[in-house]
């Protein structure tokens, strides 16, 4: 049997024939690849603010502020091996914050003043009935800071923000830059995607 020798033109369609079952088979390869990370991403997050919820539960204190790429002491058991937070195509950090949001203060109430009694503090201010504020007013909001917690997830795939946005979409979490926040809150029953 003799074989033939190869052509220039049967070089050129045997290359046409392996783009085309290569352009055929990138976009498949490439979402399993970004599926793979985006759940990578996930679950790395999702041991870290479970390690951060674990540590307030029992201590009653957020774990310390660390620089990006470390965990904190309290959560070097979180990940198996080193305590390095970071992967090939991102790095995590676990950071505190301190939240400020108001609530309703105990309403005041106006009492009267017995007109034979001098006004003790001097300032000559009498409150008459039917002074208080009308009910129109809404009522009087005092600040109160809480501690909170935040995952921060540094990548310049910004595939990936988009995706941690949409997976944990009822929690609160935002991307500025090229860094997504999770804030984790302790009153949280399951912030979980």
């Amino acid at each position: 049997m003799k074989l033939r020798q190869l052509t220039r033109s049967d070089i050129a369609i045997g290359a046409a024939v392996l783009l085309f079952v290569w352009a055929a088979l990138a976009p498949t390869l490439s979402a399993r690849s970004f599926r793979s990370l985006s759940e990578r991403a996930a679950t790395d997050v999702e041991a870290l603010r479970a390690a951060a919820l674990g540590t307030v539960a029992s201590s009653g204190a957020w774990p310390a502020a660390a620089e990006a790429g470390t965990a904190p002491p309290e959560l070097s058991g979180a990940y198996p091996g080193e305590a390095s937070l970071t992967f090939d195509d991102y790095t995590l950090q676990w950071v505190g914050l301190a939240v400020t949001a108001y609530e309703e203060a105990p309403p005041v109430t106006f009492v009267a003043p017995d007109p034979d009694e001098e006004d003790d503090e001097g300032s000559g201010l009498i409150i008459a009935p039917g002074d208080a504020p009308p009910d129109s007013v809404g009522p009087e909001m005092r600040p109160v800071v809480r501690r909170m917690g935040a995952v921060l997830l540094y990548t310049n795939n910004d595939a990936l923000l988009a995706d941690l946005l949409t997976r944990y979409g009822t929690t609160v979490s935002y991307v500025r830059d090229s860094v997504w926040t999770l804030v984790v809150d302790d009153r949280e029953t399951s912030g979980q995607p």
